[in-house]
């Protein structure tokens, strides 16, 4: 196996976990009608930042590739907009740990 099958592998799978996570913080937010979680949300950042950081590492690495260049563009959109969802989230009061919840004066 090649480093570009490889390559072209990671940022697939490391894509779907991004949009895995995604589709996750959105259904739990549906279901989820409190408002609040015993989960901090921001643990989801564990996803996101690498999805995001792995995307742009292999579109800086392959530059000159345009078969790999937009499937690394892909992943650093999918990485932002976890990041993005969870700042909304969090901004709009609809998802945040008890804790924060209850600072903010929710309950």
């Amino acid at each position: 196996m090649n480093k570009s099958k490889l390559s072209v592998g990671l940022i697939i799978l490391i894509s779907l976990m991004g949009i895995i996570g995604i589709i996750f913080l959105l259904s739990y937010n549906y279901i989820n009608k409190t408002n609040h979680t015993s989960v901090d949300p921001y643990i989801a950042l564990l996803i996101f930042i690498p999805v995001t950081l792995i995307g742009l590492i292999e579109f800086l690495i392959n530059l000159k590739k345009k078969s790999t260049r937009w499937l690394a563009i892909v992943s650093i959109l999918i990485g932002l907009a976890g990041i993005l969802l969870l700042i909304y989230l969090d901004k709009s009061n609809n998802l945040l740990q008890y804790e924060v919840w209850i600072k903010r004066g929710m309950p």
